[in-house]
């Protein structure tokens, strides 16, 4: 019932349901964090370098979208500013993404920033999402350069991009 009353009052929304697919997008951060699986609780500062991100099931010839979110800004309990945008990257080349390569060959629509919860605040999920675009090459318009509040949905709708194929998250706090 409250996933159906976060829906209709558009908190979450049904292409970027904030969740974790089964099997979860592969994530992974260097040193001793290693691989995310669905809520692992990451120090802060091993966030701060982008993680290692793979779909292995991508299809080689078409092209994807990552995003990073944060739906907990700012706080979990009061998401006034949520979400926001921590990395966008378009146009990478399934073959790439396949094999965790998402920024050789690939556009960069926002730099990936790591997670800043501030103190207080609790834990805040950090969504990892992967979309399949219409085309392998999308020609996106630049984005503004304010990253909290993110039309997630309006951005999606604008370049035609359908449901999430795949996500994963992890857990920070300050």
């Amino acid at each position: 019932m409250l996933l159906l009353l976060l829906l209709l009052s558009g908190v979450l929304t049904d292409a970027v349901y904030f969740n974790c697919t089964n099997p979860p997008l592969s994530v992974s951060f260097p040193d001793s964090v290693g691989k995310v699986l669905c809520g692992t609780v990451v120090p802060k500062p091993a966030t701060q370098l982008a993680p290692f991100v793979s779909y292995p099931n991508a299809v080689g010839s078409a092209g994807y979208l990552l995003a990073m979110l944060d739906p907990d800004a700012p706080s979990h309990q009061n998401p006034t500013r949520a979400p926001i945008r921590h990395w966008l990257v378009g146009n990478i080349p399934g073959t790439d993404l396949a094999v965790g390569n998402v920024t050789t060959s690939s556009l960069t629509l926002t730099p990936y920033a790591g997670p800043q919860p501030s103190q207080g605040t609790g834990f805040h999920r950090y969504v990892l999402f992967v979309f399949q675009q219409p085309a392998p090459v999308v020609k996106y318009a630049p984005l503004s350069s304010n990253r909290t509040n993110f039309d997630v949905d309006g951005f999606l709708d604008l370049y035609g991009i359908a449901d999430k194929q795949i996500s994963n998250f992890f857990d920070t706090e300050f």
